[in-house]
C-alpha cells in the first residue's frame, strides 16, 4: 500500500487497486475493510490488523487510508 492505491502479491499473481476504485473504509477492532464507491459495496477487500508487527504500523495505515480515501 502506497500513495498510490492497494497491492496485495501472492506467489502466483499481483493485484493492484488504485485508490479510485476503493474509495471508502471502515475499520474495526480487527480489520480495515475497503471498499468501492459503488453504495451497494460490490468491491470489497479487508485488511487483518494481525499483519502488523505493532500498533505503530497499524496507525501509518490509518493515517495512509485517512489521507486517501473517504472513512465511513
Amino acid at each position: 500500500m502506497d500513495e498510490d492505491g492497494v497491492r496485495w502479491t501472492t506467489r502466483d499473481s499481483e493485484v493492484v487497486h488504485r485508490w479510485q476504485f476503493l474509495s471508502r473504509y471502515t475499520e474495526t477492532a480487527t480489520q480495515f475493510v475497503l471498499l468501492t464507491g459503488d453504495k451497494g459495496g460490490v468491491g470489497v477487500a479487508a485488511l487483518p490488523k494481525r499483519g502488523f508487527a505493532d500498533a505503530d504500523g497499524v496507525d501509518r495505515l490509518r493515517q495512509v487510508l485517512d489521507r486517501n480515501v473517504t472513512r465511513m
